[in-house]
This record gives structure tokens, sequence and C-alpha cells, in this order.
């Protein structure tokens, strides 16, 4: 997959997820491509930014508790944090490994 800036509604997958989840954004940075908002890497915040898995293989629900982005564009600032993009990753601290599947454009 060529790499891709993530906007709002990126489809995301944990490994210990029971299904697919979106990347949420509540307010934008007041970047856009086309109509849809870009992210950045302070848009980790579970639920917030990134909804539920469903069921985690740890036990339960999912309820995403995420460290920040890694891998993130360093020379693409949005607003005052790098881009996100699809080779952009993120771990929960449950010990979920989160990966892009679709950028969302």
């Amino acid at each position: 997959m060529a790499e891709e800036y993530l906007v709002q509604g990126a489809l995301l997958h944990c490994d210990k997820g029971e299904y697919d989840s979106r990347l949420e954004m509540k307010k934008s940075h007041g970047v856009y491509i086309g109509k849809k908002a870009v992210a950045n890497k302070n848009d980790y915040v579970g639920i917030t930014n990134i909804a539920s898995f469903g069921s985690c293989s740890f036990g339960g629900l999912c309820i995403p508790d995420t460290y920040p982005w890694e891998e993130c564009h360093e020379k693409t600032m949005i607003t005052d944090a790098e881009a996100l993009t699809t080779t952009s990753i993120i771990q929960c601290k449950k010990g979920g490994h989160i990966t892009v599947k679709e950028s969302g454009q």
C-alpha cells in the first residue's frame, strides 16, 4: 500500500480485537483532504479518537487505552504535531498492536 495521510474515518485493525474500527476526530486541525480532516500524532485518545474493536482477546469489551502514535510523518506537521500516515502504528496499553488498513481518503 502506498503511504497516504490518515483522515477522519481511516480503518484501523487491532491484533487483539474482534473487528476493525475507525479513526474518529471530534475536532479538525484545520487541514483537509477533500472534505475529510487530516489526523495528527495527538489523535490517540481511546473512544474519542480510536473507537472500540469489539471484544478484546485479553478479556471483556475493548476500550482502547493507547500510547501516542509512532512512525508518524516527521516532515509534515498538522497544527503542532506530525501527520499520521498508513505506515503509522499505535500500541494499546493492554497489549494490542494497532495498524492502519485504509487511510480513509
